[in-house]
């Protein structure tokens, strides 16, 4: 049979040499996609001995996608709802019940059918704002670091300080570097209700 073979080999006369394969740009040889259908992230505080208070955040419709092409790669990320409550109301939440979601953010490196590095698209939808001053100090108060806690206001401001200076050079490098990017932001404003001083309950 090894005879047979040679035999074939040297009559379509086939030469002894490695084939490389061009694989298309758009060709995505991984791709990977994470999706939560909800989820609450609930802070807790004890004001005494009886009494708790706390604080969540509730997200529906968490997906995330990742396609890698061959050079680089599509990312994704949408929240489809998230909301903020207290103990007693809810803080904010998306204005209306639209399919869209409410904050999506796309980064693609090396895009096809784009001369550029890279691109970046960020949307959101109008979020629905409930103001009350009452809300307003609870949610503060879970995040107000205390006097006696001065090792830990220092580390946070030495790594705020840090994303500063990271920020700044990135943006530098966009502004005034050759590489070329396109970034596409659209951010929509938020509805604020604003209890009335007369009516109980009314906004």
């Amino acid at each position: 049979e090894e005879e047979l073979y040679e035999k074939i080999f040297e009559d379509i006369d086939v030469s002894q040499q490695d084939f490389q394969v061009q694989i298309p740009r758009h060709y995505v040889w991984l791709e990977l996609q994470f999706n939560l259908e909800k989820g609450i992230f609930k802070l807790n505080k004890k004001i005494s001995e009886s009494q708790d208070q706390s604080l969540s955040f509730t997200y529906e419709g968490l997906c995330a996608q990742i396609g890698m092409r061959q050079p680089g790669g599509d990312f994704s990320v949408s929240m489809q709802n998230f909301s903020v409550q207290t103990d007693s109301e809810t803080v904010c939440q998306k204005l209306n019940c639209s399919s869209y979601p409410v904050w999506q953010v796309d980064l693609n490196t090396k895009p096809l059918q784009m001369e550029c590095e890279a691109s970046l698209h960020l949307q959101s939808q109008p979020l629905e704002i409930n103001y009350s001053s009452e809300a307003v100090s609870q949610i503060i108060s879970f995040f107000v670091v205390p006097n006696a806690d001065q090792n830990a206001k220092m580390a946070a401001w030495d790594t705020i300080q840090e994303l500063q200076d990271t920020t700044q050079g990135t943006i530098t490098d966009l502004l005034y570097g050759e590489t070329k990017y396109l970034i596409h932001i659209a951010v929509s404003g938020p509805r604020v209700r604003i209890p009335c001083a007369n009516n109980k309950g009314n906004f």
